[in-house]
């Protein structure tokens, strides 16, 4: 019983708040043109050119796309599935990026004791 609790404990002790990363697009290019961030994170691309562009993803867990950014408009995107994303520029297939999402810590270390639980639950019985 007290195992539970304390998974609950570390579970709300440890969770993060989720983050917000930025994406230039700038030079026809995207910067940075890779990350890794955890589920639940935000990434909000920024176009600072004075071309027309978008983020529009070609592969990933789930589907984006900014539709046309204008100079000075942005788009966020909130990642809840973990896995890698491709995307790109619709207008400027050479214009490409990443962005590689990774479960929260949290979530890692609350299935790690789930299944120190569950062993030890299995080995008793």
């Amino acid at each position: 019983m007290r195992i539970f609790v304390c998974l609950a404990l570390v579970g709300s002790c440890v969770a993060a708040q989720a983050a917000l990363f930025n994406v230039d697009i700038r030079n026809f290019a995207f910067s940075p043109d890779m990350l890794t961030i955890n589920v639940g994170d935000q990434v909000r691309w920024t176009n600072n050119d004075f071309a027309p562009h978008t983020a529009s993803s070609t592969a990933g867990p789930m589907s984006f796309n900014s539709g046309t950014l204008g100079n000075g408009q942005s788009f966020t995107f909130t990642f809840t599935a973990a896995g890698s994303y491709d995307y790109m520029c619709n207008f400027h297939h050479d214009m490409m990026g990443s962005v590689n999402v990774v479960p929260e810590p949290s979530s890692i270390l609350a299935m790690g004791l789930a299944g120190l639980i569950l062993m030890r639950r299995r080995r008793s019985n």
